[in-house]
């Protein structure tokens, strides 16, 4: 999974005129302080690694789609999902 300055130079150098638009979507996780304040940090790195290998398990469904799945600072994750202007894959995902 790529961190936050992969996924701004990757949205930097992205060539729309040859691989078509994209769609990014900015997900937080709601709660992650209350999450380490009352189980502690460990169980907050937890929950943040199984949110990521939930976000990778659902973007499998868009594997040929799917251009970066990043981790944001804090408590945010960016997935880029180059469709190529295909309406269904935005219909789908939004």
């Amino acid at each position: 999974m790529a961190r936050a300055r992969d996924a701004r130079e990757w949205v930097a150098h992205y060539d729309e005129a040859r691989h078509g638009t994209v769609a990014l979507l900015l997900i937080g996780m709601r709660d992650l302080k209350q999450i380490n304040e009352r189980f502690g940090r460990e169980a907050g790195n937890g929950a943040i690694k199984a949110t990521a290998t939930r976000l990778r398990a659902a973007s499998q469904e868009f594997a040929s789609n799917i251009s970066l799945l990043a981790r944001l600072p804090g408590r945010e994750f960016l997935l880029a999902i180059a469709h190529g202007n295909d309406q269904a894959v935005v219909d789908t995902i939004t």
